[in-house]
């Protein structure tokens, strides 16, 4: 979905069958949230490429399995709860470490880290190495950083 969200969206997302959403609105967009998503049923998939300055609402997602959100937001991370989730991509945040409740996840990409930051990967792999079916971590923006993969 490119351009700015409408009822037709969901309406053709519901009458679509679709079960994944990829947005991104116009550059120069901020959102004050995504509780417009909340609307969309089985979401599995959700790709946000958009400034929010709340961007909790995704938390009540239980159905997503699949998150990507680069968003700028500096709302901690709650996402504990969404037990499906196995793929995850998020940028710099204050807060990581709901991440370590993320016991069925697979792959992190945490998006724009740098050690100056004050947002710091929660001990570096220990969030996702932790879980039993984690199979990798990478990280963008230092070169302090290098992508790491679990065995």
């Amino acid at each position: 979905m490119d351009g700015p969200w409408s009822r037709a969206a969901v309406d053709r997302y519901v009458t679509g069958g679709y079960d994944g959403l990829l947005y991104r609105p116009a550059r120069g967009t901020t959102h004050r949230s995504l509780e417009f998503l909340l609307e969309l049923p089985g979401l599995r998939s959700l790709t946000v490429y958009a400034r929010v300055v709340d961007d909790s609402a995704v938390n009540d997602i239980e159905s997503l399995e699949q998150l990507t959100l680069l968003t700028r937001s500096k709302v901690p991370l709650a996402v504990e709860w969404l037990s499906r989730l196995h793929n995850l991509a998020v940028d710099a945040r204050p807060d990581l470490n709901a991440i370590r409740g993320l016991h069925q996840l697979q792959a992190l990409y945490l998006a724009w880290w740098c050690a100056a930051s004050d947002s710091s990967p929660p001990a570096q792999s220990a969030p996702c190495t932790q879980s039993p079916h984690c199979r990798g971590l990478a990280t963008s923006g230092s070169t302090k950083s290098p992508s790491m993969t679990a065995t």
